[in-house]
């Protein structure tokens, strides 16, 4: 049951074991997400599958990496645009740039869902994968 606070927004409460929370709370420091809460609320979106604020992107980004890089991407995806993040890294590694896997979330994959063009998905097994936004303008098949 959740209540509504004074700005309008609910409120919900649950309990967990503390070593759920634990491990919750450090996958949230290596996502993109900066709380427990906006973690929570980015995974019922995901759930529920409700876009998200940022709409689909019509253009490529006009960052010449993250526009390759996005095209990768699309290609290598499969048809129900998805892409698992370690092939994502494996796809995005080198190139002009010499990216290194290690460099790839943080210089590709971050700004790229933070524009919009990816929402992460996970799944109950800890295992992530990106869904490309705006492919049919980036990239027909």
């Amino acid at each position: 049951m959740s209540r509504l606070n004074p700005s309008g927004d609910a409120t919900v409460s649950l309990k967990a074991d503390e070593e759920l929370v634990e491990s919750f709370d450090e996958w949230v420091e290596g996502s993109r997400f900066d709380s427990r809460s906006a973690a929570l609320r980015g995974l019922m979106r995901d759930a529920t599958d409700r876009p998200l604020d940022t709409g689909t992107p019509l253009v490529l980004p006009d960052d010449e990496l993250l526009g390759e890089s996005y095209r990768k991407l699309c290609r290598a995806s499969t048809g129900d645009r998805v892409i698992k993040h370690e092939r994502a890294r494996r796809v995005l590694v080198g190139g002009p740039e010499n990216l290194s896997k290690s460099d790839v979330l943080d210089v590709v994959l971050r700004p790229l869902h933070r524009r919009g063009y990816l929402l992460r998905r996970a799944n109950r097994y800890g295992g992530t994968a990106w869904k490309l936004v705006g492919w049919d303008e980036a990239e027909p098949r």
